[in-house]
């Protein structure tokens, strides 16, 4: 990538792309099953994993959100 400092001319970014998500795995049509279900279950805001995963995030990060929302002044301190 120094190389690019000494370049005369801009990246050819297509190309760059290209060779990006010609590396990119692609799933079988078995793997797109997997990757649809984990979506599925993943969004479905009625799933109880989902459901306990946000709980969670909230409960060990509460305090950073409540800091959050008095910067925004969304809140104030008592």
């Amino acid at each position: 990538m120094i190389a690019s400092f000494r370049a005369a001319a801009a990246p050819d970014y297509p190309g760059l792309f290209k060779k990006v998500w010609d590396f990119t795995p692609r799933p079988t049509a078995e793997g797109k099953k997997v990757v649809t279900g984990a979506i599925d279950t993943g969004s479905d805001i009625h799933n109880a994993d989902l459901q306990g995963a946000i709980v969670g995030l909230i409960k060990s990060n509460y305090l950073t959100i409540i800091a959050e929302l008095v910067k925004l002044q969304k809140l104030k301190l008592a």
